[in-house]
C-alpha cells in the first residue's frame, strides 16, 4: 500500500519538529544530544551565529532538517556544503580575525574559500610579526600568520617582465602557496611563455599576460577598499 505523499511529508515535518524540539530543550545527558553535539554539552544545537564552530555534518542536518530534507551525502554533499557555508557567511559573517583558524578545518573548496576571504578585507589590511610591527611581503614568502597579502598583491600590481623570470617565479609560488589561484593564473601563462620564448611574438604574448595578471591584482586591492597606484608599468 502506498502512503499519500502528502501525509508522509507531514508524518516527516512532525517527526522532525519534535527532534528539534529535543535538540533545543532536552537535558544534558540526553541521548539524541549526545549524538548531535560537538560542543559542550547543556547547549543549544546549534548556535548559527557561531556556525562555523560545528562539524559540517552536523550543520548540514540541521539546515537540511528545517527544509523538510534529509542532507545530502558523497559528491553531493560536498558541493552544497561550499552552497550552504556561503550563505552562513552572508547572515552571520566569519569575523576576520577567525578566519586563519577556522578555514583551513571546513574542508571547503579553494574558490569558496578566497570569496569568503575577500569578504574579509580587513584581514588582510596590516600584517605584522611578533613584535607588531609590519612585516613587508617579497617574492617567494610562503604562508604564515603574519603573511602581507595587501603587500603581495601591490607588489603584483606592479610586476614587469624587468623583474626576470626568477622573481617572477618567486613572486607566482608565493600566490599558489596562500590560495590566490585567480589572480596568478596570467602569472603563470606569463612565465610559460617567457621560459619558451623564440622570438618578439612570445615575448608580446607574455607581455599581454602580464598586462592581465597586473589587472586581476589591482581587482581585489579595490574589492578590499585599498587605494594603489602602481609606478611605471
Amino acid at each position: 500500500m502506498k502512503m499519500n505523499i502528502k501525509l508522509f511529508r507531514k508524518l516527516v515535518k512532525e517527526e522532525l519538529q519534535l527532534v528539534l524540539k529535543k535538540i533545543h530543550e532536552g537535558p544534558a545527558n540526553d541521548a539524541l544530544l549526545k549524538k548531535l553535539r560537538i560542543r559542550i554539552p547543556g547547549e543549544k544545537f546549534p548556535e548559527l551565529k557561531t556556525w562555523w564552530e560545528y562539524e559540517p555534518e552536523d550543520i548540514m542536518t540541521y539546515v537540511y532538517w528545517h527544509q523538510g530534507q534529509l542532507p545530502p551525502t558523497g559528491p553531493k554533499f560536498e558541493k552544497e556544503w561550499n552552497s550552504v557555508v556561503k550563505q552562513l557567511h552572508v547572515k552571520y559573517p566569519i569575523p576576520a580575525e577567525e578566519l586563519d583558524r577556522v578555514l583551513p578545518k571546513m574542508d571547503l573548496d579553494d574558490r569558496t574559500e578566497r570569496e569568503i576571504s575577500v569578504d574579509a578585507p580587513n584581514r588582510y589590511s596590516e600584517a605584522t610579526n611578533i613584535a607588531g610591527q609590519t612585516k613587508p611581503f617579497q617574492p617567494g614568502d610562503m604562508w604564515s600568520n603574519d603573511f602581507d597579502y595587501t603587500g603581495m598583491l601591490k607588489f603584483g600590481a606592479s610586476a614587469t617582465m624587468e623583474m626576470g623570470y626568477e622573481v617572477l617565479t618567486a613572486l607566482y609560488d608565493s600566490f599558489t602557496d596562500v590560495n590566490y589561484h585567480t589572480e596568478a593564473a596570467d602569472l603563470g601563462n606569463a612565465l610559460e611563455w617567457i621560459e619558451d620564448a623564440k622570438g618578439i611574438e612570445d615575448e608580446e604574448k607574455a607581455r599581454e599576460f602580464m598586462e592581465m595578471f597586473r589587472e586581476a591584482c589591482m581587482k581585489t586591492l579595490k574589492k578590499w577598499g585599498v587605494k594603489y597606484k602602481p609606478e611605471g608599468n
